[in-house]
């Protein structure tokens, strides 16, 4: 379970970051084409994104569901955040932008929801990468109790 927590998580991030990464590159170093390719791209991947997200968030809440630590409840609040982010103002943003990008309209209207989906973009990668971060904490925290709780005995010398 954990694992596949690990994993889906990582793809969360890595999907946002992919977004985050290829709209400005498309912004600032392609052609308009350019743009609406990477929107449209994006309009299409984003259930990968969603569905890791849930997986990522579903099996959090199912392995922390006894839980009373900080650290879990700062990663669940993160969650929620991430997730109101990605269906009130990301998604919306996406399949707009696609529209307007596929009917040649990048004006005004197409900039300013650009720069919305660069600010909430950027804060759900910051969002999932804290959550990273915190994940692998509480992993090497679990690796070093377990070594704490093995018994370490001396080999016996032969002779003694």
């Amino acid at each position: 379970m954990r694992f596949g927590h690990g994993v889906a998580g990582g793809i969360a991030l890595f999907l946002a970051l992919a977004f985050l990464g290829a709209s400005v590159a498309a912004e600032v170093l392609g052609s308009d084409d350019t743009v609406a390719r990477v929107k449209h791209a994006i309009l299409f991947v984003i259930p990968l994104l969603a569905f890791s997200a849930i997986v990522a968030g579903g099996s959090g809440t199912w392995m922390s569901r006894k839980s009373k630590a900080k650290i879990i409840s700062r990663k669940a609040k993160r969650m929620r955040i991430i997730g109101a982010n990605a269906v009130l103002v990301l998604i919306p943003c996406a399949v707009i932008l696609d529209r307007l990008a596929s009917g040649g309209e990048f004006g005004a209207r197409f900039d300013a929801l650009q720069a919305v989906e660069f600010v909430f973009g950027a804060t759900n990668v910051a969002l999932l990468g804290l959550n990273m971060r915190d994940g692998l904490r509480m992993r090497a925290r679990r690796g070093r109790a377990a070594g704490a709780r093995r018994v370490h005995r001396r080999p016996a010398r032969i002779g003694q």
